[in-house]
């Protein structure tokens, strides 16, 4: 399994997330010295995984207005907590801070809705994950 690069057109403008794959992603359990030495054996995931994600992606995504207008584009790393109940906490994004190219990710981040926990034990945890969506007009 390999990395899988999200690309669609809409209009005249290309938009892409990179590395969307969850094999990509970074996980670690967000309770790391409760667990210590415990390693997670079932990654949080979105819901139906990663071919349902990139739909989701493909149908919501919307580059912004001013992005396209100031030809704005770059990429956007979100970390989050996907906690115990696969509800989203603790977002924190990089990247440019004008254009609302920030603003567009935690948007389609949020209201993704629950996501599928990570698990040790067969118990949910919660773990970290990062994800980079990258916006680039042609």
């Amino acid at each position: 399994m390999g990395l899988a690069n999200f690309s669609f057109v809409e209009s005249r403008y290309k938009y892409t997330s990179s590395q969307m794959s969850p094999f990509h992603n970074k996980f670690r359990s967000a309770r790391d010295t409760t667990h210590e030495g415990d390693t997670i054996s079932v990654e949080a995931q979105f819901p139906g995984g990663s071919d349902a994600w990139m739909r989701y992606l493909i149908r919501n995504l919307r580059y912004p207005r001013e992005a396209v207008n100031n030809r704005i584009q770059g990429t956007v790393i979100l970390n989050f907590i996907i906690d115990e109940k696969g509800r989203i906490k603790n977002i924190n994004a990089t990247g440019p801070t004008n254009g609302g190219l920030r603003e567009e990710a935690i948007r389609l981040l949020r209201q993704s809705g629950k996501w599928i926990p990570a698990k040790i034990n067969d118990e949910p945890v919660p773990s970290s994950k990062m994800q980079p969506f990258t916006f680039k007009l042609e």
